[in-house]
């Protein structure tokens, strides 16, 4: 299949080519494009795409491939509504987009968000466990710790190529319009912690939350969320999202510990969620 890749950051060079590097057999990378004309020749020359571009327009137009993968950074929602309104199949690294109407504008097609670790063999296997106890009416709870680590201890050894050559007020007026449509989604009003969390949530604890939908089926209710650490007092929201459960009888805690290199050393979150009627064990 002849793909082109859209972003070639971080992901595109720490995961991306060596796997399609690896996987020439199945895959050949006919172009990419990024903001980056640096970041396009590095990823261009490993996978050996002839075309390279800074303008994803440009790309969707020149064609020449079957299928778009979505690896830049920020919301993807813009760029998934041109290449599936263009005709092409998407794989799209999450999140796909920050609010719900940039979801609501996608038209149809052919569309996969990278969430690989659903089909990790110890997944699997653990289905397979799972079903022998009985499905997901066997699970009574499910405790998720997660000691996220940071950006950079996650791509120290990646080698990775810098851009230095995108113009900043493009990249400012990219980063305004990002923060716009967080506050599309929480309200102008929500706290940078609120964001912060929204973050996290969109783009890891999102890979865990695929895995619970996986396991036990989507939760009824998200019954609350708290966040603490040394520079807040702990704080409880409702949160107003409610889910039809596959696993009525769940209840769910969560926590996961930021690096300590973000903007709150030692926040934790913890979420709780489960049906109006868990069981009592």
């Amino acid at each position: 299949m002849r793909i082109a890749l859209v972003g070639c950051g971080a992901v595109t060079q720490a995961v991306y080519v060596p796997l399609l590097s690896r996987r020439r057999d199945l895959f050949e990378v006919s172009a990419v494009c990024d903001l980056s004309r640096t970041l396009a020749d590095a990823v261009g020359d490993r996978l050996g795409a002839a075309r390279r571009y800074t303008a994803v327009a440009d790309l969707l137009a020149d064609g020449g491939f079957e299928a778009v993968v979505v690896l830049a950074s920020g919301s993807h929602g813009e760029t998934v509504r041109q290449a599936l309104a263009a005709g092409y199949a998407v794989l799209c690294e999450k999140p796909l987009a920050l609010t719900r109407a940039e979801v609501a504008a996608l038209p149809e097609g052919r569309l996969m968000v990278g969430y690989m670790k659903q089909y990790d063999p110890a997944v699997r296997r653990a289905e397979e466990v799972l079903a022998e106890l009985g499905g997901p009416e066997a699970i009574r709870a499910v405790e998720v710790t997660v000691l996220h680590p940071s950006g950079e201890s996650q791509l120290a050894f990646a080698n990775l190529t810098q851009a230095g050559d995108v113009d900043a007020g493009l990249l400012a007026s990219l980063r305004a319009a990002e923060r716009d449509l967080v506050s599309r989604a929480l309200g102008e009003e929500a706290p940078e912690q609120v964001r912060h969390l929204y973050g996290v949530a969109l783009g890891s604890i999102c890979h865990d939350l695929s895995l619970m939908r996986r396991f036990t089926g989507s939760p009824a209710e998200i019954s609350y969320v708290d966040m603490w650490g040394p520079r807040q007092a702990p704080s409880r929201s409702p949160a107003p999202c409610r889910y039809r459960a596959a696993s009525p009888s769940a209840g769910t805690t969560w926590r996961t510990t930021p690096p300590t290199a973000r903007p709150w050393p030692s926040t934790t979150t913890g979420v709780r969620w489960s049906s109006s009627s868990p069981r009592r064990t």
